[in-house]
């Protein structure tokens, strides 16, 4: 395995769009990784997700449901039921071995020495926006 360079949220909530970064405050930005899925503990699948991306934390943050429709593409061309809460998502690889293994020309033993884990996985609660009481 590669050295960790990036710390992980997985955004569960459909409302917010993480414009700013849920660790620091400062702006995001759009930038694709190809990020290194294992579905039900027994397939590797690498997708090459748009994702929020924080410069100052170097926080990658992926929509849950933006995920689970690349992810469910993906799977039914494996032809196997998609369940949406059967994967995890491990860390990044390179652009390079990314298009080798959609290519197949690359083995899921060799891939796994090009996986870069995350550093820290994170989960945030998001407050909806408006008037609470205290």
């Amino acid at each position: 395995m590669q050295e960790s360079k990036y710390k992980f949220f997985l955004n569960k909530y459909v409302d917010y769009g993480a414009t700013k970064c849920t660790n620091c405050d400062t702006p995001t930005k759009i930038r694709k990784f190809p990020l290194f899925i294992s579905y039900a503990n027994k397939y590797t699948i690498t997708l090459n997700l748009p994702c929020k991306f924080c410069t100052n934390c170097e926080l990658i943050i992926a929509k849950k449901n933006i995920a689970d429709e690349f992810l469910k593409k993906a799977i039914e061309k494996i032809k196997i039921k998609f369940e949406p809460d059967n994967y995890e998502i491990i860390g990044t690889i390179d652009r390079k071995t990314f298009w080798k293994h959609n290519k197949r020309t690359i083995s899921d033993l060799e891939i796994f020495d090009k996986i870069a884990p995350f550093i820290e996985i994170l989960d945030f609660e998001i407050q909806p926006a408006g008037w609470y009481f205290e």
